[in-house]
Order: C-alpha cells, then sequence, then structure tokens
C-alpha cells in the first residue's frame, strides 16, 4: 500500500513491477499532510501513456462490511490485460481530479513519471487449481 500526501509531502518510491500475465493490484491511500482522509476527490487517475492504460481507480471496499474505504483507492490490472504488455521498462502518473472548485478545475499530478518495470514471464504453470 502506498500513502500519498496530497500536497506533494513525502510520497513513497520505487518501481511497480508488472510481470506479464499475472495479476497486478495495489491499493493507494491518499492523506492530506496531516493524515486526514480526503474526502474532496472526484476521480483518481492511474496513467501509462506507454501501455495505453489511463483508467479510474475505484475507492477500495472493506470485503468484511461491503462499505467503501474513504481515501483508499485499488488499482487492478487483470492477468488478461497484462499478459499484453510487451517487456518494457517505462513510467506512470497518478493524478486527482477534484472537480470545480469555484470557477475553477482542479487537478493535481502526485505522482510523475514514477517508473513502471513489466517483466517478462519465464516460469508458467501448466496447471491451476
Amino acid at each position: 500500500m502506498g500513502c500519498i500526501n496530497y500536497n506533494y509531502g513525502t510520497v513513497p518510491k520505487g518501481t511497480y513491477k508488472i510481470i506479464q500475465g499475472d495479476t497486478f493490484q495495489r491499493t493507494l491511500c491518499i492523506r492530506q499532510r496531516g493524515g486526514d482522509k480526503l474526502e474532496c476527490i472526484k476521480n483518481v487517475y492511474f496513467s501509462c501513456d506507454y501501455l495505453n492504460i489511463s483508467m479510474i481507480l475505484p475507492i477500495k471496499v472493506n470485503p468484511n462490511t461491503g462499505k467503501e474505504e474513504t481515501g483508499y483507492y485499488t488499482l487492478l490490472l487483470p492477468a488478461d490485460v497484462t499478459a499484453n504488455f510487451p517487456k518494457c521498462s517505462t513510467s506512470y502518473d497518478i493524478t486527482i481530479d477534484f472537480g470545480v472548485v469555484g470557477s475553477d478545475t482542479v487537478v493535481k499530478t502526485l505522482r510523475y513519471q514514477y517508473p513502471l518495470e513489466v517483466l517478462q514471464k519465464n516460469n508458467v504453470v501448466t496447471q491451476l487449481s
């Protein structure tokens, strides 16, 4: 899980590594600098031009309660999607749309050109249960 401070506080470093044909899932936690969850977010986007992906990240749903967890967003790339990714080193962005505030649309890019690697699947499981 990665926590992001919306006003450009500390953002964790690191490379997302995706293995071709594997499900890739991460939960992002987006908070204000003081640690409070943001409730004014309209949408959170994950984008990677090289892989031709631009998607809205849904709010995480607690599997035990069925309730949305404000401030937590799920990035999910299914196995059938990652299977078609080329082996590569590229980058991704995480962008927040706060909607219209006053007369302006407020958009902030929180992660800009963070590294992403797609790794080739070398060993194949022949029997899945």
